[in-house]
C-alpha cells in the first residue's frame, strides 16, 4: 500500500515540476522573443531611414550638379553673346564705362557676382575688376583652366576659397572672338543657390553638407552658406565624420555630398520601442504572476484534495487486500517475502510474521522449490519472463507439509531503483477435482460411445440377418402360395413382407444417424457452388419428373466434411421436391450469404426455399426429432430420420439448422456453417 501511494505521489508531483519548468522556459522565451522583435524593429527603422536618406541624397546631388551645369551654361552664353564687348574690353581695359556696362549685364544673370576677370588664352589676366581683387588662388585656377581643351572642357567650377571680399566659388568658361582670338571668362559668386538646395532638402532633422573631395573633413557649403557664414568650426573631427554615414561625389566638381541622419529622432524611436517592449513584457509578467498566483492557490487546493483522496485510497486498498479471497504475496529481488495478506495466511497456514524475510520457495514443493532462485537469476540476466504478466497452474506447500494445486499470476513493480514482485494465488483444488472428474467422465463416455458403436454394428448385423430371411421367405410365400392361401392369409403375407422391409430401412437409418459423429471425415474448405451442381446433377431425373424450377445463387465456401454437407443439402432439396404442391409449379431457390457472428467469427448461411405444402409453426421442433412424421406413409414415404440426420450433421460442424414456414405457402430451411477453421 505505501509503495503504491509513493508512486502515485511521484506521478502527481511530476506534472507540477514540469509546469513550473515549462512556465520559466516560456517566460525566458517570451523575453527573448520581445528582445528580438525590438531589435528587428529598430533595424527596420534604421534601414528605412538609411534608404530614404540615400534616395534624397541622390536627388540632391542631381540637383546640385544640374545647378552648376546651368550656371556654367549661362556663363558660356554671356561669353558668346557679348564677345564684341569682351573684345573691346580686352583691347581697352581702362574703358570704365564699358566695364560697368558689362558688369551690370553679368549681374542681371548672376545677381550675387562681385567680380569678373578676362584673361588671355595662356591664363594671364587682361582685365581685373576691383583693382586686382582676384588674388593668387583665382589666378592659379585661371592658369589651371587655360591648360584644358576648350572642346572637351568648356567650363569649370572651383572649390570654395576666400578673398578679402567673401568666400566664393569661381565659374570659368572659354571665349572666342571674331578674329579667332581666344581667352578665359572668369567670375566669382557666393554658393547661395547650392546652399538653398541643401536647406530645402534638410527635412525631418536630416543634414546635408558639401565637403572637399581631396579633404573630406573640410566643410565647403552647408544650408547656411559658405564657410565664412558657418556658425561652427570649418572642419569635422574624425569622430564627427563618422556620423555622416553617406557620401556621394558630385560629378564635375571638387565636392562630395555628405548626409547625416536625424540621430535624435532615431534615439527617440529606439526609446519608444524599448518602452513599448517593456510595457508588453511588464503586462505579460503581471498577467503571468496573476495566473501563477491563481494556479498556486488552485494547486494547493488540488494537493490537499489529492492527499485526502490518497489517504482514502490507502485505507480502501488496505481493506481490499485484507479482505481478498485470493492470497497476495509480495517479494523483493532476492525472492524474500516482504508481505502477505490474510487470505495467503489462511491458504498456507503461516502467519505473516513467520514468513517475512524468508525465501518464498518455502511455500513451494519440489521441483518448484529448487528451481525458483535460478528462475529469478535468469530473469534478471536475460530479461526473459515466462510467468510475469501471465497466469499458470502450479503447486503450493502448506505449513503442515501438504500440497495443493493453485493458480499463480505474477506482476512486477518498480520502486525507485529497486524491483518488487506481487503474486496472486488461488486455491484451485475444487477446480482440479472437477476437471479430473470431467476427464474421467469424458473417457468413460468415449468408451461408452465406442461400445455403443460396436453394439450398433453387431445389433444391426444380427437384426438384419433374420429380417432378410423373414423378408426373403415372405416374398417366396407371396410368390408361390398367395393363390393357395384361403381368406386373409395372402394379405397377412403382404403385411409381413412390408413390415420387414420397413424394419430394414429403420435399422439402416439408425446406423446412419449414429455414425454422423463417429464415421465423419476430416474437415476441409468446401466450395458450395460445385457441391450443389453435383447434387442437382444426381437429382436431375426427379427434377424433370416433378417439373421443378430451381434457381441457385451460391458462391461461398465453408469449412466442413464435404460428404456430410452434400448429404445434408441433398436431403433438403429432395424434401422440397417430395413435399411439393400438385396444383402449381414447383419452385426451389438456393442462396447463400456470408457474415460474422457476435465474436467476429465468419460464417455462411445457406437457404433452401420452396413453395410446397409448408409446415405449421407448432411443428418446427418436431420435424428434427427422429421418427417424428407429420404425414402418413401413404401420403409421403420415408423413415422420419432425414431431418434428424441433417440437424445432427449441422451440430457436428458447430452450426445450426432451422426452419421457417407457413402451411400452404412453402418452407425455408436455413443452414449456418463456419466459413473458416475456428482457430484461424
Amino acid at each position: 500500500m505505501k509503495l503504491l501511494s509513493r508512486n502515485q505521489e511521484a506521478q502527481h508531483a511530476s506534472p507540477v515540476r514540469f509546469l513550473v519548468t515549462l512556465g520559466g522556459g516560456v517566460v525566458i522565451a517570451i523575453a527573448f522573443l520581445l528582445w528580438w522583435v525590438e531589435h528587428e524593429r529598430v533595424a527596420l527603422v534604421v534601414q528605412a531611414d538609411a534608404e530614404q536618406i540615400r534616395a534624397e541624397a541622390l536627388s540632391l546631388r542631381s540637383l546640385i550638379s544640374r545647378s552648376m551645369t546651368q550656371q556654367s551654361a549661362l556663363l558660356a552664353l554671356i561669353a558668346a553673346d557679348r564677345r564684341d564687348e569682351i573684345q573691346h574690353l580686352v583691347d581697352n581695359p581702362f574703358d570704365w564705362r564699358a566695364r560697368d556696362d558689362f558688369f551690370q549685364h553679368i549681374q542681371r544673370v548672376f545677381p550675387e557676382v562681385f567680380t569678373f576677370t578676362l584673361a588671355d588664352e595662356s591664363g594671364s589676366p587682361k582685365l581685373e575688376d576691383f583693382d586686382g581683387l582676384i588674388g593668387d588662388v583665382c589666378r592659379a585656377r585661371i592658369h589651371e583652366f587655360s591648360k584644358k581643351d576648350p572642346l572637351t572642357e568648356s567650363a569649370m567650377v572651383s572649390e570654395i576659397h576666400p578673398t578679402p571680399h567673401a568666400y566664393h566659388i569661381d565659374l570659368m568658361t572659354h571665349w572666342t572672338l571674331a578674329n579667332g582670338r581666344r581667352g578665359i571668362f572668369f567670375i566669382s559668386v557666393p554658393p547661395t543657390a547650392i546652399a538653398e538646395l541643401l536647406a530645402a532638402s534638410e527635412t525631418s532633422g536630416r543634414r546635408y553638407i558639401l565637403a572637399l573631395t581631396d579633404d573630406p573633413n573640410l566643410i565647403e557649403i552647408t544650408s547656411s552658406g559658405a564657410r565664412d557664414k558657418l556658425q561652427r568650426p570649418l572642419r569635422l573631427t574624425d569622430d564627427e565624420r563618422k556620423e555622416w554615414s553617406l557620401s556621394l561625389p558630385v560629378p564635375n566638381s571638387r565636392w562630395t555630398l555628405l548626409a547625416r541622419p536625424n540621430y535624435s529622432w532615431l534615439a527617440e524611436e529606439k526609446r519608444r520601442m524599448r518602452h513599448q517592449t517593456f510595457a508588453i513584457f511588464a503586462a505579460f509578467m503581471v498577467g503571468s504572476l496573476g495566473i501563477m498566483l491563481v494556479g498556486m492557490r488552485a494547486e494547493r487546493k488540488r494537493q490537499s484534495n489529492f492527499n485526502q483522496r490518497l489517504a482514502m485510497r490507502e485505507s480502501l486498498l488496505s481493506a481490499i487486500v485484507d479482505t481478498m479471497v485470493d492470497g497476495l504475496i509480495t517479494i523483493d529481488e532476492q525472492g524474500r517475502i516482504i508481505g502477505m495478506n490474510i487470505a495467503a495466511e489462511r491458504l498456507f497456514g503461516y502467519a505473516e510474521t513467520e514468513c517475512l524475510g524468508r525465501n518464498v520457495n518455502m511455500l513451494m514443493p519440489e521441483p518448484y522449490h529448487s528451481q525458483h532462485d535460478n528462475y529469478l537469476r535468469n530473469y534478471f540476466r536475460s530479461g526473459e519472463s515466462k510467468i510475469i504478466g501471465t497466469a499458470r497452474e502450479v503447486a503450493g506447500r502448506r505449513a503442515d507439509g501438504s500440497t495443493f494445486p493453485m493458480a499463480l499470476s505474477v506482476g512486477e513493480l518498480h520502486e525507485q531503483d529497486s524491483r518488487m514482485f506481487v503474486g496472486i494465488v488461488h486455491d484451485i483444488s475444487d477446480f482440479v477435482a472437477a476437471r479430473q472428474k470431467i476427464e474421467r467422465q469424458a473417457a468413460d463416455l468415449e468408451r461408452s460411445n465406442q461400445d455403443l458403436e460396436r453394439f450398433a454394428f453387431v445389433a444391426s448385423h444380427d437384426l438384419q440377418e433374420p429380417l432378410r430371411k423373414v423378408s426373403s421367405f415372405g416374398q417366396l410365400l407371396e410368390l408361390e402360395y398367395a393363390d393357395k392361401v384361403q381368406g386373409d392369409g395372402s394379405m397377412y403375407i403382404t403385411y409381413m413382407v412390408d413390415a420387414a422391409k420397413r424394419m430394414g430401412e429403420l435399422i439402416e437409418g439408425l446406423l446412419e444417424y449414429s455414425r454422423v459423429t463417429t464415421r465423419g471425415r476430416p474437415f476441409e474448405q468446401v466450395g458450395l457452388k460445385g457441391l450443389i451442381d453435383e447434387i442437382l446433377s444426381d437429382l436431375s431425373f426427379s427434377i424433370q419428373e416433378n417439373g421443378a424450377a430451381i434457381t441457385v445463387d451460391v458462391n461461398d465456401s465453408v469449412f466442413a466434411d464435404a460428404t456430410q454437407i452434400r448429404q445434408l443439402l441433398q436431403n433438403l432439396i429432395s424434401n422440397a421436391l417430395k413435399f411439393r404442391r400438385t396444383d402449381r409449379e414447383c419452385k426451389i431457390a438456393i442462396r447463400s450469404k456470408s457474415s460474422t457472428d457476435a465474436t467476429g467469427q465468419p460464417f455462411v448461411e445457406v437457404r433452401v426455399e420452396d413453395n410446397g405444402i409448408g409446415i405449421d409453426s407448432a411443428d418446427y421442433n418436431e420435424v428434427f426429432e427422429p421418427f417424428r412424421r407429420l404425414h402418413t406413409r401413404d401420403q409421403f414415404p420415408g423413415t422420419g430420420l432425414g431431418l434428424a440426420i441433417c440437424k445432427r450433421i449441422a451440430e457436428r460442424h458447430a452450426g445450426s439448422l432451422s426452419v421457417e414456414s407457413s402451411p400452404g405457402e412453402g418452407s425455408r430451411f436455413s443452414l449456418r456453417l463456419p466459413a473458416v477453421r475456428a482457430d484461424s
